[in-house]
């Protein structure tokens, strides 16, 4: 076969262009419509096979989704009405559900012909198994339910419809393409000889020019096409070359005279110039040297001319000299250096050499041209240029200097402010770290200077920018605009803005306090304010101008405010600010001034006899009133003062169990207590809650200590080597919110858990949401298999109670018995419940 298309080779290099065009027109469109029509089909059939297998994988994370509340309850009634559904899916043939047991609990099959799955369908994850040339496909789902396998979901999948209907797209493709194919013929035709004939006529010409060198000769231009404007170009290029080839004879005559002429002037600059010149051939000997060399050496030309440097005139640095022009042979690198050597009289001659390359037409080095130049005077001054040039150089450092910096503070001036400010905003660009500006100017220094000079006012600025400076960081900026301005740059700050807010109020705040104090500036004792205007900088489009522009905006708002003062350019974020400040010295002052207090909320079992309370914290604001522990439970964290918030809870709570204790009517009633994770994670949190029950004397067993499903994300083995001390001592442990963390059986096994408690988002659309029944009737099965007691928050309405209770859940706690109550109205509401 190799042979043949090697013999057809020939033939079609000989085809006229008109055979050619009309040939390469019609084979591209065949490839190309063949091509596009394939790809289009292939792409077709992929695209549908592969939605098919989306939607039959989509189909069965439905049926695996709804199918885990009968696999849990073997409830193959709605096993079947769940497969009974893919009789709407006519690319589904059948459809198994089946327990980790291997008990098909339900199956479907369109034909009727119900058996086991095919292949192993015991898989770990999903497994989809594509016969693409069958046409079908199998999946195979696991079923998991809080990470544990309870059985699997196999679906089997035919797709024979859809490559029916891909066939009958390829039939009408080949109908298409014919079609296609006979109208391209009929142009291609019309189209060859259009283009053939003027391209046969322009190469007929050519040939004819290139035997007879006539370039008189023109083509006719037939059509205004591209192939008329190469027929023009042609015949300008003709015209072209025979006005060039006219001129030519006329100028070589010139050119030759005008060699002639430069070869004597440089022959003249050779002979009459100063400086040393020879030429070195490839064995590194004299070819040429002009008569300056030859007058400053002993022997002249003849001892010069066949000699190498070592030879002729020799001396200390021949050897060197000899090596660099062998180096320069070589490479082709030009080169310089200083040579010493001795003159006709005995004098000692420092010149400065310059090796040069010179090449053939062939770019071959064939010689290396030297020329030195007597620089034994310049070497005498070159000492004293050095002197010149660190002089210069010092000068050039105090300039710069004086140009960067506040001649009378030292400090930075507006020149070297914004280069740095610059360079923070490209910063901050790539980090996505904030920054700030703060404007500072003094209050009321026109009047010091009015009054006791400009020297005590110069004094007065340097004083404060030395304070200035104490309040910031190293890698911070404190500048000086001029007069009494000040500007403080703050770097590399909090990636969140308020974050970097309450940085920058830090250092503005120390700022305050330091300018206040007293100067003593010479012999006056004198007391001045600032005020301060701030505004953050980040990732954003910000120029210079405007932030200098925003935080001088801010100081004459903190001058307006009485000055003083420290101010931010945005008043959104002072706001949240100054709130924030005021909330977190309110609670401060709450722990100090007592104005805490513990809410109780019953917890009743099935019978609505009283088993305990949980003890709520709430504050008793004296100016806002009761805030609840949403507003300032977070603050407290954030700032730490849930510690001695915390502690104070516990030692309220047992004092309380304490005097229960006394009373017949209360003393079995458990009180559960909310620990906090920063709470729990202290190194002496057990003795803290052990010296607790010693000095209150209270039954451990009645103190339940209640903590939330977070708390076990993080050091899970220091968290249950806690839990084990505390449950020596009897204390009990409550896991609050059940269900909306992220709790892991294996941990549950091993924690001593004595209650979990159903979160209240459970049980509010108890009544009406299916979803909710399952979960809460999954926790009660699995508190029961961990030996644990249950207890459900939130319970609002009698309707929630009694669904609870037919889920195996006897413990309740919520507004359907009593909301929060303080303590005086709490236990009214157990002795009215005992009687």
């Amino acid at each position: 076969m190799k042979d043949n298309v090697m013999r057809l080779l020939p033939s079609m290099t000989d085809w006229s262009l008109r055979k050619k065009i009309v040939s390469v027109i019609m084979l591209g469109s065949v490839v190309c419509l063949l091509l596009t029509l394939c790809v289009l089909i292939v792409s077709s059939v992929n695209n549908r096979h592969k939605n098919s297998l989306l939607q039959l994988s989509s189909l069965a994370d439905i049926l695996a989704e709804n199918a885990q509340a009968a696999l849990v309850f073997s409830d193959e009634n709605e096993a079947k009405r769940l497969l009974k559904s893919l009789q709407g899916h006519h690319e589904i043939d059948a459809g198994w559900i089946i327990t980790e047991e291997d008990k098909v609990l339900a199956a479907w099959d369109r034909l009727g012909k119900i058996g086991t799955p095919p292949g192993d369908y015991k898989v770990t994850s999903r497994q989809l198994r594509d016969n693409y040339w069958k046409r079908s496909a199998l999946l195979y789902l696991p079923v998991t339910r809080d990470k544990e396998h309870i059985g699997y979901v196999v679906l089997q999948a035919d797709f024979t419809e859809r490559w029916h209907s891909q066939l009958t797209v390829l039939q009408q493709g080949l109908i298409g393409t014919g079609v296609a194919l006979l109208i391209v013929f009929l142009l291609a035709t019309r189209l060859q000889f259009v283009i053939s004939r003027p391209l046969k006529e322009l190469a007929d010409t050519a040939r004819t020019i290139a035997r007879n060198k006539t370039y008189s000769l023109r083509v006719t231009q037939r059509t205004r096409d591209e192939i008329g404007d190469l027929v023009m170009a042609f015949n300008e290029m003709l015209g072209e070359i025979q006005e060039r080839d006219a001129h030519l004879s006329l100028h070589r005559d010139r050119l030759e005279d005008e060699v002639k002429r430069r070869t004597a002037e440089l022959r003249t600059i050779l002979e009459n110039t100063p400086d040393t010149i020879a030429r070195y051939g490839p064995d590194c000997r004299r070819i040429y040297v002009n008569p300056a060399f030859a007058a400053a050496t002993e022997g002249g030309a003849a001892a010069l001319l066949g000699s190498t440097p070592t030879e002729c005139p020799g001396g200390a640095s021949a050897g060197h000299y000899e090596a660099l022009i062998k180096q320069v042979l070589a490479s082709g690198q030009d080169a310089r250096f200083e040579l010493n050597w001795i003159g006709i009289r005995g004098e000692a001659i420092c010149s400065h050499i310059r090796l040069t390359a010179e090449h053939d037409s062939s770019g071959k080095v064939i010689s290396v041209l030297s020329v030195g130049r007597d620089i034994t005077e310049l070497n005498h001054s070159r000492i004293s240029l050095n002197e010149a040039n660190k002089q210069l150089e010092a000068m050039n450092d105090m300039l710069q200097s004086l140009a960067s910096f506040d001649s009378l503070t030292q400090l930075p001036n507006r020149r070297l402010l914004l280069d740095r400010l610059k360079q923070a905003l490209a910063s901050c660009t790539r980090s996505g770290h904030y920054g700030a500006i703060m404007f500072i100017d003094l209050d009321n220094f026109k009047t010091l200077n009015d009054t006791l000079g400009h020297d005590i006012g110069d004094i007065l600025l340097q004083q404060v920018a030395k304070r200035l400076e104490s309040c910031v960081r190293e890698g911070d900026t404190v500048a000086r605009l001029g007069g009494d301005e000040f500007v403080v740059m703050l770097n590399e700050l909090s990636h969140q803005a308020i974050e970097a807010a309450a940085q920058t109020e830090v250092v503005g705040n120390k700022i305050l306090a330091l300018l206040n104090q007293p100067y003593q500036l010479a012999s006056h004792f004198y007391q001045n304010t600032p005020s301060i205007g701030a505004t953050l900088f980040g990732n954003h489009q910000q120029s210079i101008e405007e932030l200098l522009k925003q935080a001088d905006i801010a100081m004459y708002q903190a001058k307006k405010s009485g000055r003083n003062a420290l101010r931010f350019f945005d008043p959104q974020m002072q706001e949240r600010i100054n709130a924030h400040a005021s909330l977190e010295d309110s609670l401060r002052n709450a722990l100090v001034k007592h104005e805490f207090q513990l809410y109780y909320q019953i917890q009743v079992g099935s019978s609505n006899r009283p088993l305990g309370a949980e003890a709520l914290i709430r504050w008793m604001h004296p100016e806002r009133g009761l805030i609840s522990p949403i507003e300032f439970i977070p603050l407290a964290e954030e700032t730490g003062l849930i510690l001695p918030l915390g502690q104070w809870v516990l030692e309220t709570a047992c004092a309380q169990l304490k005097c229960w204790q006394q009373n017949p009517l209360t003393s079995e009633l458990v009180l559960a207590v909310n620990v906090s994770a920063k709470q729990f994670r202290q190194d002496d949190f057990v003795a803290q809650v052990k010296a607790v029950i010693q000095r209150h004397a209270i039954d451990p067993k009645l103190l339940k200590l209640e903590l939330t499903e977070s708390l076990l994300l993080e050091t899970i083995n220091e968290t249950i080597a806690t839990m084990n001390d505390l449950n020596e001592l009897g204390v009990q442990f409550s896991l609050d919110d059940f269900g909306t963390g992220y709790s892991s059986l294996q941990y549950l096994k091993q924690l001593p858990l004595d209650q979990l408690k159903i979160d209240q988002s459970f049980v509010r659309d108890l009544a009406s949401d299916s979803s909710d029944k399952a979960i809460v009737r999954t926790i009660v099965a699995m508190a029961n298999s961990l030996s644990l007691e249950v207890i459900a928050e939130g319970v609002e309405t009698e309707e929630q109670r009694a669904h609870l209770l037919n889920k195996g859940c006897t413990h309740y706690q919520g507004y359907l018995f009593s909301k929060p109550l303080p303590i005086e109205q709490f236990e009214a509401l157990l002795t009215a419940k005992q009687t």
